[in-house]
């Protein structure tokens, strides 16, 4: 190119003023679940297929809300911690209102024990007692899915099927 192309070029965008980009909002991930191998991990926020029985992969027809328990933790056994939504089919429906009803049961069971045995000052009757609340308590726990600690983040769900698996996508490794 001579010199008389390049001026002229010039002279063609010169009435074009570059305006600096606005700094653009960082795209916020949506929560997410994911699986890494076997393990299904969920995000803060996030929720699970619902379409789908978790314990097993059929259809499902009802979806459950499930506090996160565990079952080695007995704090986590009647208090309060992160709940999350999934599918059940009918079997495991059945499944999980009959564990609910035993796990009550043992509890006020457990409860009723654990007061006669104070009352009458029976260590044995004390022990029995107690040992019927926490079997309530790991019932409770581990009907159908729950987790090893809770307070982490994110959160492995454990108690799902392999099948369930293939519903939740792979998670992506980026080097950074």
């Amino acid at each position: 190119m001579n010199q008389t192309e390049e001026n002229s070029e010039q002279n063609t965008y010169s009435h074009i003023e570059v305006v600096p980009s606005e700094p653009q909002p960082e795209m916020q991930m949506e929560p997410t679940a994911y699986r890494m191998g076997e393990s299904l991990y969920l995000q803060e926020g996030a929720g699970l297929p619902t379409e789908r029985c978790i314990c097993c992969g059929k259809k499902s027809v009802k979806t459950v809300s499930k506090a996160l328990r565990t079952p080695l933790k007995p704090m986590t056994w009647f208090g309060k911690t992160k709940t999350v939504e999934f599918g059940v089919c009918k079997e495991h429906k059945e499944s999980n209102a009959m564990g609910s009803a035993l796990t009550y049961s043992a509890l006020i069971v457990g409860i009723l024990i654990l007061v006669v045995g104070a009352v009458s000052l029976s260590f044995a009757t004390i022990f029995v007692g107690m040992l019927a609340v926490a079997v309530s308590g790991v019932f409770r726990a581990r009907m159908p899915v729950y987790t090893a600690d809770p307070s982490v983040e994110p959160v492995e769900i454990k108690g799902h099927s392999l099948s369930y698996l293939d519903l939740v996508p792979e998670a992506v490794y980026t080097e950074e």
